[in-house]
């Protein structure tokens, strides 16, 4: 069983960018993975593609907005509303802007704006959708912790990691008619595992994991799915008759923690840190394992 793709979404809520590699540190932080989000400059409250329980702000266009990673960590951010030419975007240096109190959801996390000029230039384009005045913040993961792993998740929903299988997809995609067909984009996981003859959802079942030499995870709960995985993650536009879920809902309708929901994924904290990399082996550890 190998580790075929690997992601990271580093603006919370955006496109998600392919990796060939990802380093997963001691305190569970994974590098470039939400480490940026959007807020409404007023409110501070999060920018993203949906709002959940009345909170939060639904531009589900900002999926349009190309995301690159340079050399040396920092961004470049790209739309053509906003030209030809990719905007960089530096991590503000320590004490530059204030700290700023900023609201996920109904949580709440530090963050600093990253500069004018970026909040201007992502007001404009969010304001092509959506008027308003918008900020890029910088989060310190640090201030908010998962409550099962004890690990900073940031802007992060629920855990720091998203385990996903690639049989899992392939089964989902059977479902569909007229040639309509998905990718893990609309998941948005940061591994994906394959096997040829793996069992879908055969990560339900997992406990911990150990990903090439050294890097470990262990499972902390099934990922419930939400209004996103039918929102076109290339247009920001929902599918007619949102396919996705009512294909789901056939077959992945469960109950955990006394609670139904609709579940594709599953959520890890980080046992033992390291580098992960695509083609790196996984291996599912047996329980004796598991408190090592």
């Amino acid at each position: 069983m190998n580790l075929s793709k690997l992601y990271v979404a580093p603006i919370k809520s955006c496109k998600l960018v392919p990796r060939t590699e990802l380093l997963v540190g001691s305190d569970g932080q994974i590098k470039h993975d939400h480490e940026y989000m959007i807020v409404e400059k007023s409110t501070l409250q999060q920018v993203g593609q949906k709002v959940s329980g009345g909170v939060g702000i639904a531009v589900p266009e900002i999926i349009q907005m190309d995301i690159r990673i340079n050399c040396n960590g920092s961004l470049s951010l790209f739309h053509p509303h906003m030209g030809t030419e990719w905007i960089r975007v530096a991590p503000p240096t320590h004490n530059m802007n204030p700290l700023l109190n900023l609201k996920v959801w109904k949580n709440s996390i530090s963050g600093r704006e990253i500069s004018f000029v970026v909040s201007e230039w992502i007001t404009q384009l969010i304001s092509h959708w959506r008027p308003g005045t918008y900020m890029l913040v910088k989060v310190d993961k640090k201030t908010r912790l998962h409550k099962y792993a004890g690990q900073p998740v940031g802007s992060v929903d629920s855990a720091p990691l998203l385990v996903c299988s690639q049989a899992s997809l392939d089964y989902l995609n059977q479902q569909f008619s007229d040639g309509f067909s998905i990718g893990f984009e609309q998941f948005r996981p940061n591994i994906v595992v394959d096997q040829i003859n793996l069992s879908m959802h055969a990560e339900d079942l997992w406990g911990s994991i150990r990903i090439g030499h050294h890097a470990e995870f262990e499972k902390i709960k099934l990922c419930a799915r939400c209004v996103m995985i039918d929102i076109d993650q290339s247009t920001g536009r929902i599918f007619e008759n949102k396919p996705v879920m009512s294909a789901l809902r056939k077959y992945r309708l469960l109950r955990t923690e006394n609670k139904p929901g609709i579940f594709f994924g599953v959520y890890h904290g980080v046992k033992k840190p390291g580098v992960i990399k695509i083609g790196d082996s996984i291996h599912v550890l047996p329980i004796s394992e598991k408190a090592a």
